[in-house]
């Protein structure tokens, strides 16, 4: 009888061995010309991606590697990405319609209907799941390898498996089928999305997404899941943008995304729970900030007042370097992005970057300097947008008065350097 493997580090061991052996099979047997693709090409190809916990980079690069060779020599048959939707993945997804979706995989009109039940939840209607497990894997190739001219042809065994994923109860395949969905939007064209109305289903099911925070979800996994949510809706608002859609529509998008997700989930998470449990949730969350500050471009101007005074606050609270570094890029990007409307908030701006600055200071990290660099930043962005000139002097002098060492990241010995020059 085999001996159990009961960690991870031993099932990856176990894969790597596998893969050797696969590709010295491969090498000497190979696949029959008129074969469709094996349970050994399935098998490979359920390898491939690093991303897969049961896998590694070496395991991915080997497994790739044997599969190249197999579509080298048996191109007709691996690359045939229909036959993998529809008599591979379909047959393990497919109980019953999703209400959602027409049957060629548009947005239906009619009226939701209930879309789960308790049978939803059983062993039995998710053979995907519990029995067939490697078939994601499957599927997330399928979409890394297939070109965007297939995509339209595949369209109708495409989306139900990928909606399926998102809807899961298990967050690890909710963070699969977003990561699934960021490889498949780049591929479709903007039109076909607008013409299969489907923006809108993808949005629905992702949103949820954002709110799986602690304490009902466990950090570790709302780290991870919420790691996968914000980059697809971003690339989803993207794809919106590039379909013509008014601009007030994609602002809408996004501040949805801002308020409600991350500075909400911020705001949540810092107020429950243990805070240093809790740190991986508020990174991910506080990475979110500049990206979509950048996104929205001026329109950041209608979140200042908010969002200065609730990022200048946290400051006070967060605590880890990469935290913090964030958090100095946040009010960086809103700067740059609305300087118009900060004047009324200079004084906090730099009250949070000298605190920031002098923090930073006290350690000789390369995150330290890091930080401290983009604090500099902060203050030269300023010093350069200021509406008034003497207010601005006038706050330098103040915070320098009673902290010496803030003139150098003031600029003010670089100012004295040039005046002499």
């Amino acid at each position: 009888m085999a001996q159990r493997i009961h960690t991870v580090r031993e099932y990856k061991k176990v894969c790597r061995a596998y893969v050797s052996l696969l590709g010295q099979w491969q090498a000497k047997f190979g696949l029959k010309e008129d074969e469709a693709v094996d349970d050994l090409t399935i098998l490979i190809i359920a390898l491939t991606d690093a991303r897969d916990f049961w896998s590694t980079k070496e395991i991915a690069g080997a497994a790739n590697d044997v599969l190249a060779s197999t579509v080298h020599t048996n191109s007709r048959s691996i690359k045939n990405f229909r036959h993998f939707l529809v008599s591979i993945v379909q047959p393990l997804f497919s109980r019953k319609s999703d209400a959602r979706l027409t049957a060629i995989g548009r947005k239906s009109m009619q009226p939701k209907a209930p879309r789960y039940s308790l049978e939803d939840f059983s062993a039995s209607s998710k053979p995907w799941k519990y029995r067939q497990y490697w078939i994601v894997a499957v599927f997330s190739w399928v979409i890394r390898e297939i070109e965007t001219k297939e995509i339209e042809e595949c369209w109708p065994v495409i989306i139900p498996p990928l909606l399926t994923l998102i809807d899961d109860e298990s967050i690890y395949y909710k963070a699969k089928g977003c990561e699934i969905l960021q490889d498949l939007l780049p591929k479709v064209q903007p039109q076909f999305i607008k013409r299969t109305g489907i923006g809108d289903v993808f949005k629905d099911a992702v949103m949820p997404c954002l709110h799986y925070l602690p304490s009902l979800t466990p950090a570790y996994q709302s780290s991870k899941l919420l790691a996968e949510a914000y980059p697809t809706l971003l690339k989803l608002s993207a794809s919106l943008h590039e379909q013509q859609i008014t601009d007030t529509q994609k602002l809408d998008f996004l501040d949805d995304i801002l308020i409600s997700g991350a500075l909400g989930g911020i705001d949540h998470t810092t107020n429950v729970g243990d805070f240093l449990e809790n740190a991986p949730v508020i990174q991910v969350l506080l990475e979110q900030i500049p990206v979509l500050i950048d996104e929205m471009g001026t329109w950041a101007m209608a979140h200042v007042q908010s969002l200065i005074p609730f990022l200048c606050n946290l400051q006070e609270v967060c605590t880890e370097p990469a935290q913090i570094q964030s958090l100095s890029r946040s009010l960086k990007v809103i700067i740059q992005n609305a300087w118009p409307a900060i004047a009324p908030f200079e004084g906090q701006i730099t009250e949070a970057a000298a605190r920031i600055w002098l923090g930073t200071n006290k350690g000789g990290s390369k995150d330290a300097a890091i930080t401290a660099s983009i604090a500099e930043g902060i203050m030269k962005d300023m010093r350069s947008l200021s509406k008034s000139k003497q207010n601005w002097v006038d706050c330098q002098t103040k915070f320098v008065a009673a902290q010496p060492r803030l003139r150098h990241m003031m600029g003010l010995d670089e100012q004295v350097v040039n005046e002499k020059n």
